[in-house]
């Protein structure tokens, strides 16, 4: 055979293994995950409550737009006032007092309507929407067919359409879901941690109540078993291996047992690694059931807050297959890192029961750190990942190294905790719970329970992850004190992090729970209480004295620039009704002018903003610099907010 012949030989040969291969992987991908992203544009429309039905909304001609013509544009992920805002029908909720004039929306139904095609390709998968978080609660119809309804702002919730779906495209086949959002409760208790409280109480905005679909809505396809959850919980050796308890959840949709092989693959994400493995044979029931694996990774790159070492990232990926099947596949991100909490010295028992000091891979992690104070808009539709991304890297110039979530605000999206894994920015994760007497009965618990998990399943895997608490400054209600304790237990089968009941422990009602009188302090008095007959800044700071500082109060008016951005021309100076309905706080401010420059520097706009500026820097520069002399008896001091 001369060399010509077996080059083209060799040619015909590579070519008919190519295109097996892709044979294979195309019969593979027909089982495959598929994914369909409903984010964009919706058709919105409000209506009087109960009235939406009554209109035939819920069953809209799956032909054409028949219907919503003549509907507002909306934008998914998002919410009701933006879309209002972007339509013209609102001024922006921000300026002025024009937050007063937005209250009417929340006495109205909202309907959302998204007509989407499903290819020919998926008849025989499994076919589920998914929304991952719909603010506050819902009815969803698919097609005129209804789905069911669900409560909770932070959670996710997926119905299987396998049998309600249209395939194929053109006018005949368009399918319709339309989501319901009742009008949002206006009492925050009966929410409890199920939506942000910074839409009832708090420092910006109060009772601005939000509602919307405010996360991604997906159409997913699958094979008979899906991968509805994957948990890596890492085990650092001493030998420098680490153990990866793998943790994978599978959905078997059909009525029979089906043999399956689920695999793992582990590697390096933002570094080069070996591959490793690990597999695992069986029968999965109908319904939900978990798979345990384990696999070691034997030159384990640990990952570290940024001022201590680097953020070494690992990608997990599982597929489950059977019988010449791919079902379904996924991956996640996590880190390798050993997360264990030491006592503070200098502390009895009887003054700090709870261990407060972060040891991360042997090191001591002293918190640096701020209060994040919600997402950068507290309109879901107006932000962005790229402002999360300038947020996080501001925090880090700023000599940041970690963050607190406190319970004011919403657990943040996937991205916000992406961000802070890359970065090496650590995360302290309250639930939203706060400043409340919630209900004392088992109805409510259960409730917020099965939202707290969902919570800390959603984000369990992200290593900047190293504290989960309660919530902030409960009173001290025997309801309130069930409820945290309860949520521990709750919580504690799903994560191996530690948990503690609230923040501040020490005081705002934790005493009267029984909590001790040392452990973490919200050192806000001065602030607060500043020419009222309280102690001066220095002696304030000087004698608090406790394990944690998890909240340092200090505030000043932001910039002349950025105050004309929302007051209007005729109210700047002196200060008009709108700087109220921003929560301004001018006494207060006035009282630290007088504090620390001996003045209440109020003679113009500019004057008095340069010296509340002046005042704060003054009060945190000698605050932080107290609590960092008392380390490691402190542990870490916060700041509250991140944004000042």
């Amino acid at each position: 055979m001369n060399y010509r012949l077996q080059s083209h030989l060799k040619i015909i040969a590579l070519i008919l293994l190519t295109f097996l291969l892709l044979v294979a992987r195309g019969a593979e991908q027909n089982q495959a995950r598929e994914e369909i992203d409903l984010s964009g544009w919706w058709k919105v429309d409000y209506i009087r409550p109960g009235q939406g039905v009554k209109e035939n909304y819920h069953n809209l001609p799956t032909t054409g737009t028949s219907g919503t013509r003549c509907w507002m544009i909306g934008k998914v992920p998002g919410d009701a006032y933006t879309d209002l805002w972007r339509a013209g029908v609102i001024d922006d909720p921000y300026y002025g007092r024009n937050i007063v004039k937005t209250k009417w929306a929340i006495e109205y139904e909202w309907w959302y309507v998204k007509r989407f095609i499903i290819p020919e390709r998926w008849k025989g998968k499994v076919i589920q929407v998914i929304f991952e978080g719909v603010d506050y609660e819902c009815q969803v119809w698919l097609n005129g067919e209804y789905l069911g309804s669900h409560e909770g702002m932070f959670s996710k919730f997926v119905f299987d359409v396998s049998d309600k779906i249209f395939y194929g495209g053109g006018w005949s086949k368009q399918n319709v879901l339309t989501v319901k959002i009742a009008p949002p409760p206006r009492d925050r208790g009966r929410v409890g941690g199920r939506k942000a409280k910074t839409c009832y109480e708090g420092d910006y905005l109060p009772h601005f109540i939000m509602l919307g679909i405010w996360r991604p809505v997906k159409v997913r396809a699958t094979g008979q078993v899906s991968i509805k959850d994957v948990y890596v919980e890492p085990e650092v050796k001493d030998d420098g291996s680490a153990v990866l308890n793998i943790q994978a959840e599978l959905q078997n949709h059909t009525d029979a047992r089906i043999e399956v092989i689920v695999n793992a693959k582990v590697n390096g994400k933002n570094f080069s690694s070996k591959t490793y493995t690990a597999s695992v044979t069986g029968k999965i029931n109908p319904g939900g059931q978990i798979v345990q694996m384990k696999l070691t990774v034997d030159d384990a790159k640990l990952w570290w807050p940024w001022d201590m070492g680097e953020q070494n990232l690992y990608r997990a990926e599982v597929t489950i297959g059977g019988n010449g099947k791919f079902y379904d596949r996924t991956e996640t991100t996590f880190g390798i890192k050993d997360l264990k909490m030491e006592m503070n010295p200098g502390f009895t028992k009887d003054e700090v029961a709870y261990p407060w000091t972060f040891m991360i891979n042997g090191k001591r992690h002293f918190l640096r750190g701020a209060c994040w104070s919600g997402p950068p808009d507290l309109m879901h539709g107006r932000n962005t990942v790229k402002r999360y991304k300038e947020f996080i890297k501001l925090a880090k110039e700023a000599n940041i190294n970690h963050l607190r979530i406190f319970g004011w605000h919403p657990p943040e999206i996937p991205e916000f905790y992406d961000l802070c894994d890359e970065a090496g920015i650590t995360v302290w994760q309250e639930f939203a719970f706060a400043k409340y007497n919630y209900p004392d009965n088992d109805d409510f618990r259960a409730a917020a329970y099965e939202e707290c998990i969902e919570i800390v399943k959603d984000r369990r895997n992200h290593p900047c992850l190293v504290l989960w608490c309660g919530g902030e400054e409960l009173f001290a209600t025997e309801g309130n004190k069930k409820l945290l304790y309860g949520i521990g237990d709750a919580i504690k089968p799903y994560t191996s992090l530690p948990y503690v009941p609230m923040s501040a422990m020490s005081t705002h009602g934790g005493p009267e729970m029984g909590f001790k009188p040392k452990e973490d302090r919200h050192a806000c008095s001065h602030w607060y209480s500043v020419g009222f007959g309280h102690e001066s800044l220095e002696k304030y700071y000087a004698n608090t004295d406790y394990a944690m500082i998890s909240e340092i109060c200090e505030a000043s008016a932001p910039c002349v620039e950025s105050i004309k951005k929302f007051i209007p021309p005729d109210e700047l100076w002196p200060p008009g009704p709108s700087w109220g309905y921003h929560f301004a706080n001018l006494g207060i401010l006035q009282s630290h002018n007088l504090e620390v420059l001996g003045d209440e520097r109020t003679g113009s706009l500019e004057e008095f903003v340069n010296a509340t500026q002046i005042a704060e820097g003054s009060a945190l520069q000698y605050a932080i610099e107290t609590f960092r002399r008392k380390k490691p008896h402190i542990s870490g001091s916060i700041l509250c907010h991140f944004i000042d």
